[in-house]
């Protein structure tokens, strides 16, 4: 206990926290049971057994901050932590496999992360918080335009970097890879930075947008200075990710944040910048549906017409949509098993271009969700977010103060990208990010 009386605890917690800030785009992993990554010969990376970096720092920050903040000795902290245990337990209990208890684990632990870390911010003061959320956006904005510019030069060379041991996918241009996009003069490389695909990349990039935009308003001198040059990057970088995700998100995001500063500041002047937002939408659509040059022209291969009913993406995830309420239907009390979904699909494969089996989960969060939990699991979930809120509100345990803007819109983000993506629920980096919204 000595031991424990001369830590530095708000240092501790403070590296612990910006670890799993700075960790989780590298795409590092151990693997260590591929058993269950194949189906009928083909390798499924969704499947395969690893240790993720991201996970790694997960159990640094929970180990230091439960040390350093004394929540080893809150009983509510571990009233949550045994609820949360308590539901995946039940849901196991249907599912004897190898496949659900590694899903259920690592939910487990980035539940735990993500309460963790959510206590903890609660429980400092509002001036420190303050401090603290700038010096985590600091650091993602550092990571998020060095990830851009990985993405920059992967698109611009139009090949992988060779930074395997940052955690590069090697990908190939062109093909039935949706890593690649055909733009007006052929294939070219999505920006990926070192994510698995273009898409968490992007999903990342919007998440961090606004909490940037927001420090950069109370930034000064050189500070402001380079930080606007950060949020270029960023930009750039969520542009050449060609996610339309990510930028009609982002896109909203902004233009949603800006306009509540605004009408918060003057009324009048906010209708002069929803009359600006009209005007600059009409402007940049005509730029793109008429323009010659590449980036409007590549712009419009893109949004228009790789967005109709016959592209191969859009027919792709209709089909996995079907498939996924079809799933609900027939197990809708217990679902098919946490992380089962693929090997749901297997039974009935979907094929996409050229032959190949498309083994993904279904692209939408929600629906994924229902799929593998049923409506038994998403209850037993809402029960634990109950307590959650409960123990956060109650006496003994830390306030949490009101949401402030950053909050609400780094939220409508996850929300709205969940409806698009299943990457919050089936990738490690998902959940991380999810730990992210709470810090940011």
């Amino acid at each position: 206990m000595k031991f424990l009386k001369n830590l530095d605890k708000n240092r501790l917690s403070f590296v612990a926290v910006l670890l799993i800030v700075a960790v989780i785009p590298f795409n590092i992993v151990y693997h260590f049971d591929s058993t269950y990554a194949y189906i009928d010969g083909a390798f499924v990376n969704y499947l395969d057994f690893v240790v993720h970096i991201i996970d790694v720092a997960a159990v640094v920050a929970i180990v230091c901050i439960v040390i350093a903040a004394g929540f080893y000795k809150d009983k509510n902290f571990w009233l949550v932590i045994g609820t949360g245990l308590a539901a995946l337990v039940v849901h196991n209990l249907f599912f004897l496999g190898p496949v659900v208890l590694y899903f259920s684990f690592r939910l487990f632990l980035y539940f735990v992360c993500g309460f963790t870390v959510y206590m903890y911010m609660a429980g400092i003061k509002l001036k420190e918080k303050k401090k603290l959320r700038r010096s985590i956006t600091w650091v993602v904005a550092s990571v998020a335009a060095f990830q851009s510019t990985l993405g920059i030069l992967q698109f611009f060379l139009n090949r992988s970097l060779g930074l395997v041991r940052l955690g590069e996918s090697v990908i190939q241009v062109g093909g039935y890879d949706s890593s690649s996009v055909y733009l007006v003069n052929g294939y070219h490389l999505r920006a990926y930075g070192t994510f698995p695909h273009p898409n968490i990349l992007g999903g990342f990039l919007t998440i961090a947008l606004i909490p940037v935009i927001h420090t950069l308003s109370k930034e000064r001198g050189r500070r402001k200075v380079l930080l606007a040059f950060l949020l270029l990057v960023i930009l750039v970088g969520i542009l050449l990710t060609w996610s339309r995700s990510a930028w009609l998100v982002s896109g909203l995001s902004v233009a949603i944040y800006l306009g509540v500063r605004i009408y918060r500041a003057s009324r009048k002047y906010f209708w002069v910048y929803l009359c600006g937002v009209f005007v600059f939408l009409g402007v940049v659509g005509s730029w793109v549906m008429l323009g010659s040059d590449f980036l409007s022209s590549s712009i419009r291969e893109r949004v228009v017409n790789q967005s109709t009913g016959s592209d191969v993406s859009v027919v792709e995830r209709k089909e996995l949509t079907y498939r996924a309420f079809k799933m609900i239907k027939e197990s809708w009390l217990t679902g098919v098993g946490m992380g089962n979904f693929i090997n749901e699909l297997s039974d009935n494969p979907v094929y996409k271009g050229g032959g190949i089996r498309l083994m993904q989960p279904v692209h939408n969060v929600f629906l994924l969700v229902m799929s593998e939990v049923g409506l038994l699991g998403v209850i037993l979930f809402a029960g634990v977010g109950v307590v959650w809120r409960k123990v956060v509100s109650c006496g003994k345990s830390p306030k949490v103060c009101p949401l402030d803007n950053t909050k609400i819109y780094v939220a409508m983000s996850v929300l709205l990208l969940s409806l698009v993506d299943h990457y919050f629920w089936s990738l490690p980096q998902g959940l991380g990010l999810i730990v992210l919204a709470l810090l940011i």
